[in-house]
């Protein structure tokens, strides 16, 4: 789902696009890579070989762990791009007009 979304967003040019991939890949990796150290102890001594598919996943994972620099970069990242982005305000809402009203009933 996360990377679908990141996708639509990047052929909007939503400007939050870049900042969904870096931080979805980094959520993905990390996920992945639990489950697959959850998994092997399941399967037994043979999921630790180097020849069988699990051990070769887990190596492949710990690669992506460190494809973009160290891997908390992404992160770190991310979070600078959620601190450093402006706010922006919310527009008052006049008296008399339909979101006035809409509210007034809410209240």
């Amino acid at each position: 789902m996360a990377a679908l979304t990141t996708s639509r967003l990047a052929a909007d040019s939503h400007p939050h696009a870049d900042f969904a991939a870096r931080v979805g890949k980094a959520a993905g990796v990390d996920t992945a890579v639990r489950a697959v150290a959850d998994l092997a102890p399941l399967i037994g001594a043979a999921g630790f070989q180097r020849a069988h598919p699990i051990a070769k996943a887990r190596a492949d994972l710990t690669g992506l762990l460190y494809a973009d620099g160290i891997h908390d970069s992404l992160y770190r990242s991310g979070g600078i791009t959620l601190l450093t982005e402006p706010v922006t305000e919310v527009a008052p809402i006049r008296p008399g007009t339909a979101a006035a009203d809409s509210y007034d009933k809410k209240a």
